[in-house]
């Protein structure tokens, strides 16, 4: 039997991770009881667990999804198979070029919406520019609540202090994911060089 989706609220990547590295996890679930998150979401997730500082946000994730806290929307189990064109025209009216099962930058939060749209979810977790005033998502679908981190952070978190500190948190290990990040990508660039280089000495060799 398919879950009753509508009862909660569907949570983006970005409010994920967030709550990750604020540490704060049991009071959000405390204060929520269960989220949804969409199976695209869940594959970009489930990507950090090819790392090592920050496998902890994948490796979290799959805990409260198996003691039953997160729901994961899977596109060919729950939703209608005549429904599933209509879904997917509606991504590609968006601007993606591929389907549910084929990632693409910022789909997430799109695929997000779309299920919150069909399966009649109210609330949507997520901290995307796209989904503020003015943004893309918020006019292709205006009648979802959008609950951006900081909102999130207050009703999860009721002390004022604690707050600001957890808040300043996350900031400091963003630029931390961030400068990690960067530097992944300059090695692979580096490494992509010194193998063109080295094939070309190679044939200079011949």
């Amino acid at each position: 039997m398919r879950p009753d989706f509508s009862q909660f609220s569907i949570c983006d990547t970005n409010i994920w991770v967030n709550l990750c590295l604020g540490n704060i996890l049991p009071e959000f679930f405390w204060t929520y009881d269960k989220i949804v998150v969409a199976d695209v979401v869940e594959n970009e997730i489930i990507k950090w667990k090819k790392g090592d500082k920050f496998s902890f946000i994948a490796t979290k994730f799959e805990d409260y999804k198996n003691n039953n806290s997160i729901l994961v929307i899977e596109h060919d189990v729950h939703v209608i198979e005549e429904d599933r064109p209509f879904l997917e025209k509606m991504l590609f009216d968006i601007g993606f070029t591929q389907g549910f099962q084929i990632a693409e930058p910022d789909k997430g939060e799109f695929v997000s919406a779309i299920y919150a749209d069909y399966f009649g979810i109210h609330i949507m977790k997520s901290d995307d520019k796209a989904f503020k005033d003015g943004g893309r998502g918020k006019q292709e679908f205006p009648d979802i609540m959008v609950k951006d981190w900081y909102t999130v952070l207050n009703e999860t978190i009721t002390d004022d202090g604690r707050r600001i500190k957890i808040n300043r948190l996350v900031e400091q290990e963003r630029k931390r994911m961030d400068a990690d990040n960067k530097k992944a990508k300059d090695d692979r660039k580096l490494d992509d060089m010194l193998v063109l280089l080295a094939s070309k000495y190679s044939k200079n060799q011949r």
